[in-house]
């Protein structure tokens, strides 16, 4: 953004018609869909619940940017495309973005200190503060407290709030995926499985809508915090939808692990996950598979799966589990159920098969 001295500038005519360009037009910003943003904002209250999770040490007599504006001018930065810190820098003159932030005078004229004046919104630094002060605060510099804690119980609650009220089932879905690094980032580790340097995050959703991501180095095993996940949102969902609702987990062969099962089966929690094949299992079924092979060949076959229990440990309980042919996996698919506590109906399978077939 410019101030500019010359307000027009003359071009060769075209033809008849004089070519002028002026900037007498003021103030001006490429951002001006963030106002959209700002709607959503006063019609959620997002933000200004997130900013209530945060404590103030500062004296307010000095401040000049409250934490709400602060977490807004981060977050809504991030929205437009804003990752690096040093970006504020620049956004802090733009008129929009303190318009969007909540800010009185989004041309900063009101500013205490001169050298300010002009600049409506934070810093970098004040804003790196903000960030740096969820690990440890100080009595000079990082005066604001996040609670992280606080923080994830009020996105589950907003997410679980944006489940339509009616559901009678409801399906989370967890999944670790790599977040790949540049640099010397810390906890920069490498994973032989995406065969690069990466963090590891954990979700999980409900269909489209988020409801926990964490986010952990790659040295950890993908299922790490699923149980203290699930006893963070289950509660939740339960608080909500009471205790009739039916909730599914669901997830791939890295989370078949004893601890989730056991959890899950403690807290009446539905589960489908996958399970990994090996030597033992593959020899124990190939005779299955090979007549499942045959039989949709053939177009002979009533329920595309079988059932078959499995211990997963020494110390673990047998389980059923279903081998399921399907078509986008010629080689079958294990997937550990706990639906036959409560009687597992096979003819929606059945159905769906046929469907397909």
């Amino acid at each position: 953004m410019t101030d500019c001295n010359e307000q027009k500038w003359l071009f060769q005519e075209l033809g008849c018609r004089k070519v002028e360009v002026d900037f007498g037009g003021g103030y001006l910003s490429s951002d001006g869909g963030g106002l959209i943003l700002r709607e959503l904002e006063r019609h959620s209250g997002l933000l200004r619940d997130v900013a209530g999770c945060f404590i103030d040490y500062r004296d307010q007599r000095y401040v000049e940017h409250s934490v709400r504006e602060l977490v807004s001018q981060r977050i809504h930065g991030l929205a437009l495309g804003y990752e690096d810190l040093n970006d504020h820098d620049h956004l802090r003159r733009d008129p929009v973005h303190g318009l969007i932030c909540g800010k009185s005078d989004p041309l900063g004229q009101d500013r205490i200190l001169e050298r300010d004046k002009g600049k409506a919104l934070a810093g970098a630094s004040t804003l790196n503060r903000l960030e740096l002060s969820a690990q440890a605060i100080d009595a000079r510099y990082q005066k604001i407290q996040a609670q992280p804690d606080e923080i994830e119980e009020l996105l589950i609650q907003r997410g679980v709030k944006a489940i339509p009220r009616r559901s009678a089932e409801i399906v989370l879905d967890f999944d670790a995926t790599d977040d790949p690094l540049h640099g010397s980032q810390e906890g920069a580790y490498f994973h032989g499985y995406y065969g690069d340097y990466c963090y590891l995050p954990l979700y999980c959703f409900c269909g489209n809508i988020p409801l926990l991501a964490k986010l952990r180095d790659c040295k950890h095993d993908a299922s790490d915090g699923t149980v203290e996940a699930l006893q963070k949102i289950v509660p939740v969902i339960r608080r909500r939808f009471g205790r009739k609702v039916r909730i599914i987990v669901r997830a791939d062969s890295g989370f078949a692990r004893d601890a989730i099962m056991s959890w899950c089966e403690e807290n009446g929690v539905f589960y489908c996950l996958g399970l990994a094949r090996n030597e033992r299992l593959g020899e124990r079924l190939k005779g299955n598979f090979e007549n499942l092979r045959v039989g949709i060949k053939e177009a002979k076959v009533e329920m595309p799966c079988r059932s078959f229990t499995y211990l997963l440990g020494v110390r673990t309980p047998f389980r059923s589990f279903l081998l399921i042919r399907t078509f986008a996996r010629p080689f079958g698919r294990f997937s550990s159920r706990d639906f036959d506590r409560r009687g597992f109906n096979a003819r929606p399978l059945e159905a769906a098969f046929e469907r397909t077939a």
